[in-house]
């Protein structure tokens, strides 16, 4: 039987806890709609390449912040697993080059105009 919460899994707790302090940072300073990025618009037009990393640091609304506490507490069996250094490299090695790399090209394929992080205020 696994040992519940997050006992033993240091990383998967401090990417919980970062979660829920970058959204409640993110709703307190009213900046919901920078985080959302349309791929098209945003990378294509405009040139704010940073934006598809920045979209990553904080979620826009309490649906996207409940399902990525989900899948980070999925993630602590992995910790306990792998242990915790190789849990860290693996996670920033990802979100440092695929994700980056991987939104600009859902953005383009995707049908909807590759809308990421939620709708965007300004369109």
């Amino acid at each position: 039987m696994s040992t519940p919460g997050f006992e033993g899994a240091p990383v998967s707790k401090a990417l919980a806890l970062w979660l829920v302090v970058a959204t409640v940072i993110v709703k307190s300073i009213g900046v919901e709609g920078d985080i959302a990025v349309d791929i098209g618009t945003h990378g294509e037009r405009w040139q704010w390449w940073w934006r598809m990393m920045a979209w990553q640091m904080g979620y826009a609304t309490s649906m996207e912040t409940l399902v990525g506490l989900w899948a980070v507490y999925g993630l602590r069996v992995v910790e306990r697993v792998w242990g915790s250094r190789k849990m860290m490299v693996s996670f920033a090695y990802i979100h440092t080059t695929y994700i980056p790399t991987l939104s600009p090209i859902w953005g383009l394929v995707c049908p909807s105009g590759g809308v990421v992080g939620g709708s965007d205020k300004d369109g």
